[in-house]
């Protein structure tokens, strides 16, 4: 009779990585697995292989275990990446420190998975069809789009319970909230105009990228975040949140409909 295969967990955990010697970037191995209790000493926690990455952090990711945790391997992702991204939810480091612009001292979002609610803010849209080391295309802007919808909150099929765990975890006014997704338009115009409004309204300090991966939490984005501060020594987890209502399965939107062509030569000034 086959052995019953023990199911994964799903694991998002995040660890720095800091340049070596050589300049190459490495993970700095916490001391405790994810699934160590708090009174347990250190783990014996290794790397069983590293992850290369096309997009995403373009460099390879520590994949760990733990023999005295043996339950599942999983990879520690650098501070601003999630699972299965191809761009950083927001602009930071792979050590950890926020980036900030020099001049303004604002988050420069350009180059995050808000770039595409940037774009279509000023009318932009991505080609139909781009090269393949151009992520640039048309379905994926609509789907970033989206994301960005859901994760500040002004999604028009969240529901209010769901909307009131977003708004809490990104500290911002729950009227500029509403206000912004009280746009109700199909224009991917109008709808990114709606994303950058919540953009403007939260607080850039160290906590940022804390308040995202929370936001994205109470949406269903991903599993629960743990995060190594290696200061502590200890995971910094996410709140635990009553899990999402229901919402809409996210669809590519069509690249010719009206939505993608309204607001064309729209300006929107970027936070």
């Amino acid at each position: 009779m086959p052995q019953s295969v023990r199911p994964s967990i799903p694991v998002f955990a995040i660890a720095p990585y800091e340049a070596d010697a050589t300049g190459h970037l490495q993970v700095v191995l916490p001391s405790h697995c994810v699934f160590a209790k708090p009174d347990e000493g250190r783990c014996p926690l290794r790397i069983d292989h590293r992850r290369h990455r096309k997009t995403g952090p373009c460099f390879p990711l520590a994949v760990v275990s733990c023999r005295r945790h043996p339950t599942q391997r999983y990879t520690l992702y650098p501070p601003g990446h999630v699972p299965y991204g191809r761009q950083a939810l927001a602009p930071v480091s792979p050590s950890g420190p926020l980036l900030l612009d020099a001049e303004t001292r604002q988050v420069c979002w350009d180059g995050t998975v808000f770039q595409a609610a940037l774009d279509a803010a000023d009318g932009v849209r991505w080609r139909e069809d781009s090269p393949a080391h151009d992520p640039r295309r048309r379905r994926t802007q609509g789907r970033h789009l989206e994301l960005a919808e859901r994760l500040l909150g002004v999604h028009r099929s969240l529901p209010d319970r769901t909307e009131e765990q977003v708004v809490s975890r990104l500290q911002v006014a729950m009227l500029t909230v509403r206000d912004a997704a009280a746009r109700g338009s199909t224009s991917w115009t109008e709808r990114a105009l709606a994303v950058l409004v919540v953009l403007a309204a939260l607080r850039v300090d160290g906590a940022l990228l804390g308040s995202l991966l929370s936001a994205g939490l109470a949406v269903g984005l991903w599993a629960r975040p743990c995060r190594w501060e290696v200061r502590h020594q200890r995971w910094e987890r996410a709140r635990e949140l009553p899990a999402p209502s229901p919402v809409r399965a996210a669809r590519d939107p069509p690249t010719n409909s009206q939505g993608a062509d309204q607001g064309v030569g729209a300006a929107a000034s970027r936070p």
